[in-house]
This record gives C-alpha cells, sequence and structure tokens, in this order.
C-alpha cells in the first residue's frame, strides 16, 4: 500500500472524484441492467467499495477506468444473481442460486472478494 499523501485515503479529492464520476457511473450500469431500481443499488455498492479500497488506488492513474472496473463487476455480479447463473457463482447445482440461504451466501462470496462486509 502507498502513503497517505500517495492515494486517496479519505480525502477531499476522494470526495471530488466520486461525485463528478456519478452520473456516467449510473448511465453505464442501468445501461446494463435495465432496471432502475437494481443500478441505484449497484451504483450504492460500487461507492461503497470505492471508498472502502480508496487507500489503494493511486493517484496520478485513471480514477474513471479504476471506477468503471468496479461498477462493471458489481453488475456482473447483480446479473448472475438475478440470473441464477449458479455455474459462474460456483455452484454445480442450479437450484442453490434460488434459495435466500445461498443468496445470502453470495454476497458473503463476493464481499470476500472485495475486501468488505455486506451492508
Amino acid at each position: 500500500m502507498t502513503k497517505q499523501s500517495e492515494s486517496y485515503g479519505a480525502s477531499e479529492d476522494l470526495v471530488v472524484e466520486i461525485t463528478a464520476i456519478q452520473p456516467r457511473l449510473y448511465g453505464f450500469i442501468l445501461k446494463r441492467l435495465a432496471d432502475h431500481e437494481q443500478a441505484l443499488e449497484v451504483l450504492q455498492n460500487t461507492n461503497l467499495v470505492l471508498c472502502r479500497k480508496a487507500g489503494e488506488f493511486q493517484k496520478g492513474s485513471s480514477f474513471a477506468a479504476w471506477a468503471f472496473t468496479i461498477a462493471k463487476f458489481h453488475s456482473t455480479w447483480n446479473l448472475h444473481l438475478r440470473r441464477g447463473d449458479c455455474a459462474v457463482l460456483g455452484y454445480d447445482d442450479p437450484c442453490r442460486g434460488t434459495c435466500a440461504m445461498h443468496s445470502r451466501l453470495d454476497f458473503a462470496r463476493r464481499d470476500s472478494l472485495l475486501g468488505g462486509s455486506s451492508r
């Protein structure tokens, strides 16, 4: 990890970057999901990850590319959950992705990949 002065951390610069990119991120997510409510939820989750992982982002590299990569991951994850694509989620049995217990496991798996905790 880089020194705080070389990364965003919880700085004002991060807030400016995240605020500036919101319309573009929302449009990107909405185009992928075609559902307003789902797009807002994915945008919110994307913003949380951007904040949590801000210390890992190096100033000077493309913030937009980083943010869109995270948004793409969350959008794809959301689509797979909605479709019940169990193979993509790591399940052999297609029925496992449909029950509430496995949905919670899906969120836990997603959060472990992202280094955060769900809700």
